[in-house]
């Protein structure tokens, strides 16, 4: 992931007049949205179609909902999975 977003900062970078400029304000002049933020919403856009039901899979067995008792103010609450690590805790696979 961090080399693509270094090939992404060089490109922005070869920009006539934008070569001075800061990262962030290079992709906001020119319409561009960061690669971690594009990755990230890509993954929510998985997680909600698995909840919406898009996909022929139960989705209870891959993201595990919240009991209704502690829910406060909607039913979308994910239980998180008890890890050891880092890695698998904040790890998702479909």
């Amino acid at each position: 992931m961090d080399q693509l977003e270094r090939v992404q900062r060089c490109a922005t970078n070869l920009a006539i007049g934008l070569h001075n400029m800061p990262y962030e304000e290079r992709l906001k002049i020119m319409d561009l949205l960061s690669l971690i933020y594009c990755r990230y919403r890509g993954d929510m856009i998985e997680v909600y179609k698995y909840l919406n039901g898009f996909y022929s899979l139960h989705s209870d067995s891959i993201l595990k909902k919240a009991p209704p008792s502690t829910l406060r103010g909607h039913r979308y609450k994910l239980l998180k999975r008890q890890s050891s690590t880092h890695l698998r805790l904040y790890f998702v696979s479909f």
